[in-house]
């Protein structure tokens, strides 16, 4: 089973999107399966203004075993990962991340320990059982995702009032 890991930043709660250039799966190679999580920046962030909404912004950044993950992938149509069907049609347009804690596994697992050790009922899970810094998930996601043709995954960040929730500005 291949897993993939997808990252948090500041603490920020949700999962990230991003567009990548089309092309076949290629697995990560050994020295990525077996390094330590990072993540890289691809721009400080946008904002996203809906009527009657509080303003929201979201940041768009992976690491790099997600972007090998889902480089085949597109966007998701207009970025609401968190919407599950269409009221009109009824037709699946998200899904709904749920993380959960990965068992027998250290704190800090590297891509092989953890693809060593996940359960097969865990899509989604914490790297991190006490600090969600990143998240993984798994090949039939991955599956599911190139089935119903969605191109990338993207959360909203909650709006306090004055800033967002999760994110650092200075």
């Amino acid at each position: 089973m291949k897993l993939y890991s997808l990252t948090y930043k500041n603490n920020a709660k949700g999962i990230y999107y991003n567009t990548f250039v089309t092309g076949p799966f290629v697995e990560p190679p050994p020295d990525l399966a077996h390094a330590s999580s990072s993540y890289i920046p691809f721009s400080r962030g946008h904002y996203l203004q809906s009527e009657g909404s509080p303003k929201t912004q979201g940041e768009y950044f992976a690491n790099l075993p997600f972007m090998v993950a889902f480089r085949d992938l597109l966007s998701v149509e207009h970025n609401q990962i968190i919407s599950l069907y269409t009221r009109d049609t009824g037709q699946l347009v998200g899904y709904n991340l749920v993380p959960a804690s990965l068992p027998n596994c250290s704190d800090y697992p590297n891509y092989a320990e953890v693809e060593a050790t996940r359960l097969e009922s865990i899509h989604f899970f914490l790297k991190n059982r006490t600090a969600p810094e990143n998240l993984y998930v798994t090949e039939p996601f991955v599956l599911r995702i190139k089935q119903h043709h969605f191109t990338g995954l993207y959360c909203m960040l909650k709006w306090d009032g004055q800033h967002v929730v999760g994110l650092d500005y200075d």
